[in-house]
Order: C-alpha cells, then sequence, then structure tokens
C-alpha cells in the first residue's frame, strides 16, 4: 500500500510454475453458516429461564426467612449477591444464542459484545461474595480477642 493504492509486490506463482491461473481448479464449495438449530436455540433459553427462575426463587426464600437462625449465619447479603451474580451470569446465554439467522450484523455484534461482559460480570460477583464471605470468617476465627 502506497500513497492511497494498492500494489503487487510479485504475482502469484502456482503449482505449474507459471503465474496464470490454471483452468482446472476446484469450485469453491457452499459454506454452511453453522447457525443455531431452533430448536437448540429453544432448550438453550428454557434451560436460561429455569436458572434464572431458580435464582429468583432462591433470592425471594432468603428475604422470607431472613429472620431464621440458619438464614442469619448464612448472612442474606452474601447469599443474595450470589443469587444476582448467578442471574447474571446465566444472562449470558441470551446473547450467545444470537446469530446472523435471527439477528441483523449491528445485533450480533452487540450480542458478541455483550456475552463476555454479562459472563465476567456475573462470575466476578459470584466469587466476589465467596471470597468476602471466607476473609469475614477467616477474620473471624484469627481474631485473638476471640481465642
Amino acid at each position: 500500500f502506497q500513497q492511497g493504492e494498492w500494489s503487487a509486490l510479485q504475482d502469484n506463482v502456482y503449482n505449474d510454475g507459471t503465474t496464470t491461473i490454471p483452468a482446472d481448479l476446484p469450485a469453491v464449495p457452499f459454506v454452511e453458516k453453522n447457525h443455531l438449530n431452533s430448536s437448540l436455540r429453544a432448550v438453550g433459553l428454557v434451560l436460561c429461564g429455569v436458572a434464572v427462575f431458580m435464582a429468583l426463587a432462591c433470592a425471594t426464600w432468603t428475604c422470607v426467612k431472613s429472620e431464621t437462625r440458619v438464614i442469619k449465619a448464612s448472612q442474606p447479603l452474601f447469599l443474595l449477591t450470589v443469587c444476582a451474580g448467578v442471574i447474571i451470569f446465566v444472562s449470558a446465554i441470551v446473547p450467545l444464542s444470537i446469530d446472523e439467522g435471527v439477528a441483523t450484523v449491528d445485533g450480533c455484534d452487540a450480542a458478541c459484545i455483550s456475552a463476555p461482559w454479562l459472563l465476567c460480570v456475573g462470575f466476578s460477583t459470584i466469587f466476589a461474595a465467596l471470597f468476602a464471605k471466607t476473609r469475614l470468617i477467616n477474620k473471624i476465627f484469627n481474631d485473638p480477642s476471640l481465642q
């Protein structure tokens, strides 16, 4: 590329040693774009819905039972944070189910960009709650005033 124009550095050399295109080149085969089957997409979205429903059910159960001894000991804030992280993490299935068969190129671009963000934020939220709880328990067990 020089001065705004493409220039060939050297011609293509084929197997027969010449630069002329051989007449016996194979035809370009039909390329299957490997779109998701609609039934597979439906199964994935249904399982995503089931996982979101279960996370919401667990969060609701945690809120309803928040005054019980077991839930107080489990610290409802951490349990609700894990549920929120699971919902974010599992919602990445929705953009992963989008391809050129169901959306425009711009829609596919947005889905492609959002999927890793949902996965990373959801995973980070889940493990942030787990690590914070582990740290809190570690602080309690290693507190010299409690021993």
